[in-house]
């Protein structure tokens, strides 16, 4: 029964994804109820990912404090990695396409389309 509802949680998370990237094109007004489940969505987004980020970092700080052997540098600069991308993903998104590079922008749309000031 769990499964079943994180698979239907994930479903609707799909859907309201690609709907959601099609309407921020869009020019008409967001409804109520568009505009609540996309500053949900953006805090959800924003709490798990700098959540991710923090524990990311922090094994990359505890790992520093113990001295990176040389054989753990791939392990550290991964999680370095992970880390700052989560921060990323956590404060603009993705954009439309795979790359970072219009994940500002993006969110800068949105952030005109739903009125978020921060």
């Amino acid at each position: 029964m769990f499964f079943a509802s994180i698979c239907i949680l994930l479903a609707f998370v799909f859907v309201w994804m690609g709907w959601w990237d099609d309407a921020v094109n869009d020019n008409a007004e967001p409804s109520t109820i568009e505009r609540t489940v996309a500053t949900t969505w953006l805090w959800m987004r924003r709490v798990l990912c700098w959540s991710a980020a923090l524990v990311f970092l922090g094994v990359a700080v505890s790992m520093i404090l113990n001295g990176v052997v040389l054989e753990h540098m791939p392990v550290f600069l991964i999680v370095l990695a992970l880390g700052g991308m989560s921060l990323w993903v956590g404060l603009k998104g993705g954009g439309h396409v795979r790359s970072m590079g219009d994940d500002a922008a993006v969110h800068a749309e949105r952030r005109k389309r739903y009125g978020w000031w921060f």
